[in-house]
């Protein structure tokens, strides 16, 4: 993922510094360049080094790493610099984070919700931190998720109700797709004041 980032980020004439434990800088410590904001997609271990190098240098995070408990890793951090969190950077999967959030209560018990993810067979975390966080919108308790291929992102919410059964699927055709959220995210967190942002803050989706 952090390759497409900088391949889209170079398109726009941005200047980049990579940090790859096969690459030159293997460490985010290693960096000795000022840069405006940090992007990362690594593992919960590369996302905590690169929260304390942006403590220490007071920079903005951009985080889309999963698989770690969100208060632990940045409740602290985003008291003393800015940090924008996402599990996913996609317009479509935000606009859907969107609209399941705001179906009437009313109308929640007249279905039985449940989800299907698939994914390429290098992610490691399953569910997806998509998926967790469509479960957590929804109260979904039946999560299924398919390893294989070199798939980009399935997500399919199933709403079953009596006579009738509603799917809302959004299908990632291009990682590139996350990238741009991503380079969109650290565009607008410049110059904003410490706390934990998210892509709802970016887009203005929040109500």
């Amino acid at each position: 993922m952090g390759k497409v980032v900088v391949e889209m980020a170079k398109e726009e004439g941005m200047e980049t510094v990579v940090v790859d434990p096969e690459g030159e800088i293997k460490s985010i410590n290693q960096v000795a360049q000022t840069v405006d904001c940090v992007v990362d997609f690594s593992s919960p271990q590369g996302t905590r080094e690169a929260v304390d190098f942006c403590v220490e240098k007071g920079i903005p995070l951009v985080s889309g790493t999963t698989g770690f408990d969100l208060d632990e890793m940045f409740k602290g951090p985003s008291e003393k610099i800015p940090i924008l969190y996402a599990p996913n950077f996609s317009p479509g999967v935000n606009l859907l984070f969107f609209l399941l959030k705001n179906i009437p209560e009313e109308m929640r018990d007249l279905f039985y919700p449940a989800l299907l993810e698939i994914h390429h067979s290098a992610k490691k975390d399953k569910p997806s931190g998509t998926a967790k966080r469509l479960a957590g919108i929804m109260d979904i308790d039946d999560v299924f998720s398919i390893r294989g291929g070199d798939e980009p992102g399935i997500h399919t919410i199933y709403l079953v109700g009596d006579g009738e059964t509603l799917e809302i699927t959004h299908r990632a055709r291009s990682r590139r797709i996350f990238a741009r959220g991503a380079i969109e995210a650290a565009k607008w967190i410049q110059g904003k004041g410490s706390g934990l942002y998210s892509m709802e803050d970016v887009w203005n989706m929040k109500r």
